[in-house]
């Protein structure tokens, strides 16, 4: 039994250039990334229970590309892709062997903080997505891959998610005064 929560929040620079009738909008920048989860193993063992927590910085890159199906509908469409890789980061994990017992209740602390590289935390998630407008509000519908790995403290974590998305759109920005 498995469960968790991620937000990030993402800076990007973007450079829009017309391409004949149709936009497009590459974007650049870096994502900081704070994910939440536990894992419950039902068959038992030194640790039944697993939290995971990590803060990740990530570079993310993205392409929004802003067409017409026909010439004489006025629902503009947009293809979207986005991917990120972690670069550094925090993450919590018990020593290989080590307890939550031995953690929280008798204080053995012994490197549960353990910094992430690309090396320890090798992962990619990217999003391949269609917006429509549709009553008046922006939706999208698409494909998300989330392909996760840790090896730190000697323990190797493998977390893999092909999902379909579906969601309304905001777009957000800031200006200057």
């Amino acid at each position: 039994i498995g469960g968790g929560y991620t937000f990030a929040y993402s800076l990007l620079r973007k450079w829009q250039m017309p391409v004949g009738s149709c936009h497009l909008r590459l974007l650049a920048g870096g994502t900081a990334e704070l994910s939440v989860g536990f894992l419950y193993n039902t068959r038992g063992s030194n640790n039944p229970a697993q939290a995971r927590l990590a803060l990740q910085l990530k570079p993310t890159v993205a392409a929004d590309f802003d067409f017409r199906l026909f010439r004489r509908q006025q629902r503009p469409f947009t293809l979207h892709y986005e991917a990120s890789a972690p670069l550094c980061g925090l993450m919590f994990s018990p020593n290989y062997g080590q307890s939550y017992y031995e953690i929280f209740s008798r204080g053995n602390y012994d490197h549960n903080c353990v910094p992430t590289t690309i090396a320890s935390t090798p992962s990619l998630r990217q999003m391949l997505t269609l917006d429509f407008r549709a009553l008046h509000t922006t939706w999208r519908i698409g494909y998300l891959g989330d392909w996760r790995q840790a090896s730190v403290n000697n323990l190797k974590q493998h977390t893999y998610t092909h999902a379909l998305v579906f969601g309304i759109v905001r777009r957000f920005r800031i200006e200057k005064l």
